[in-house]
């Protein structure tokens, strides 16, 4: 029974990791293109 316990808290965990680093991922990804439109519009204004 307690094998069984360890394997599952691993399989979470390890799913859990994943889901975290994506979700890190899709964010870094959001701002960094957030920040490309930001330096667009504002290139855009100034010239």
């Amino acid at each position: 029974m307690k094998k069984v316990i360890i394997i599952t808290s691993i399989l979470f965990y390890s799913f859990y990791a994943n889901a975290q680093s994506d979700y890190l991922l899709t964010v870094a990804e959001t701002k960094s293109f957030s920040e490309k439109i930001t330096n667009l519009f504002f290139t855009k204004k100034i010239l």
